[in-house]
């Protein structure tokens, strides 16, 4: 019985399982330092644009009442070409003015509603039985029709500057 050998072993075919195991683990540690490193430029970037959004920020808006002074200069020539669109244009400018003083929305009220806000304003109250009957004459202006003087028109110009200063100056002192 010597001619009869014994079967041999099988063959492995294909992989070694240990050696597809290390595999995969090295494929996934590959894949994990690149998930790392975009990870680390995505932050970096963030980082970096954070610190130039600082840089590229706009300046604070102007102080209300520079702005309602220079809206009064730009102004100044309709008092002889349209004494009207000048009354329309003033009222706004005060409107405007004092909803930036007082967080309120002036600018869409109207003349009755801007009165009655008045009086409950932190305002001087020497100025509100003024700027009430810089109110009305400026309806009367603006509605009836009625033709203003050059004087009034100044008058009422002056009035403005003095109300804008006098709030200015009471809200500055908070």
């Amino acid at each position: 019985m010597e001619d009869i050998h014994d079967i041999k072993p099988p063959m492995l075919i294909g992989i070694d399982p240990a050696i597809f195991k290390i595999i995969i683990a090295l494929i996934i540690i590959l894949l994990l330092l690149i998930g790392l490193y975009f990870l680390f430029c995505y932050i970096k970037k963030r980082l970096n644009k954070k610190g130039k959004e600082k840089i590229l920020l706009l300046p604070p808006p102007p102080p209300a009442d520079k702005v309602a002074l220079k809206e009064l200069d730009l102004i100044a020539d309709l008092m002889v070409i349209d004494p009207r669109l000048y009354y329309f244009r003033l009222t706004a400018v005060v409107k405007i003015f004092i909803g930036k003083m007082f967080n309120i929305n002036a600018p869409e009220m109207t003349t009755q509603e801007i009165i009655a806000a008045i009086n409950t304003l932190s305002i001087d109250k020497s100025m509100i039985a003024p700027t009430r009957e810089f109110f009305l004459s400026s309806s009367m202006v603006k509605y009836a029709g009625v033709l203003p003087t050059i004087e009034q028109m100044k008058s009422d110009e002056d009035f403005v500057k003095k109300f804008i200063d006098c709030v200015t100056l009471r809200r500055g002192e908070k």
